[in-house]
């Protein structure tokens, strides 16, 4: 690893601190007509939607606990997952399919290409899954759409997309990471991408799957400390902010909360994210912290009016 240019750490209470979204009720009728909209809105960006996409697998399953009839089982834990799968896929297209505008009147044939990716795959995430293709471009595309409502100008290009810091140009690479053990396997591949596209950039980690681990209940709020406890992310930025070509990382996680007590049982779902900036000086530290609270107030202001 390049080592080169040694960049110290400067700590800043903002880019270190998880922000957390309040746990917000999500039930199937929602998740469906989620469903609904961006199957409606891809078919209008002029996306062929291959016939039995996770999505419209999402719809159907979900169909099935709509109605007053409706009872679920508080004991079937295999059924609470896929539902949370499936309504975790719902809504993340959703933000997807809003966030996502024909400048030119159509698509690139790249960003159509990635949506239609973003489709396949099995409803139900395991961590054995052998292709996760899908996932891996949902959750690309998921931080796009993001950056997107934040008012941050970002596009599809390598590293996997570039976006607008400051007054500079820089790449992001999105992993997925499904086992703690391929935290920095998975790290290294992003920093090397971002190295081989020439920019300099930042990691995006997915780690819906590792919070699930903690099998924490109740209070939300406490999510986002354990979580970055349980990842070890100390020894990752350790590392990894003496690259030169790296500038920092962006850890996303969502939590699914179930109230069995309740009948039919509830279901809240709430997102972390944590911003971390690998600061040189005092100016990279004010660029850092201007970056971090822009994108959280016009991404919560955007999200209220979903």
């Amino acid at each position: 690893m390049d080592t080169n240019n040694h960049r110290p750490q400067i700590e800043s209470e903002v880019r270190t601190a998880w922000t957390s979204s309040p746990p917000v009720p999500v039930d199937p009728p929602s998740a469906v007509r989620a469903v609904k909209y961006a199957l409606k809105r891809y078919i209008e960006l002029g996306i062929p939607l291959p016939a039995g996409n996770r999505l419209q697998l999402a719809g159907k399953l979900l169909g099935q606990y709509i109605g007053p009839e409706t009872r679920l089982d508080r004991t079937d834990k295999t059924t609470h997952i896929l539902i949370s799968h499936a309504i975790q896929t719902a809504v993340e297209h959703l933000l997807i399919a809003k966030a996502t505008r024909a400048a030119s009147g159509r698509l690139e044939p790249t960003h159509i290409d990635k949506i239609r990716e973003s489709l396949s795959g099995d409803l139900l995430a395991t961590k054995t899954e052998k292709n996760s293709l899908g996932r891996d471009t949902q959750f690309e595309l998921y931080v796009r759409a993001l950056f997107a409502m934040a008012d941050i100008p970002i596009q599809i290009a390598e590293p996997d997309l570039v976006f607008r810091y400051e007054n500079q140009i820089v790449g992001l690479a999105a992993k997925r990471v499904k086992k703690i053990k391929q935290l920095r396997t998975r790290f290294k591949d992003a920093a090397d991408q971002i190295k081989r596209s020439g920019l300099k950039g930042f990691v995006a980690l997915g780690a819906d799957p590792l919070i699930m681990d903690l099998e924490l209940k109740g209070n939300t709020a406490n999510r986002g400390v354990r979580f970055s406890e349980h990842l070890g992310l100390e020894r990752i930025d350790a590392e990894f902010s003496q690259c030169p070509h790296v500038l920092g990382r962006f850890t996303y996680a969502t939590a699914f909360v179930w109230d069995l007590s309740s009948q039919p049982p509830a279901l809240e779902v709430a997102t972390f994210r944590q911003f971390r900036a690998y600061a040189s000086d005092e100016e990279d530290i004010a660029i850092a912290d201007r970056f971090q609270e822009n994108f959280n107030q016009r991404l919560e202001e955007r999200m209220l009016r979903l």
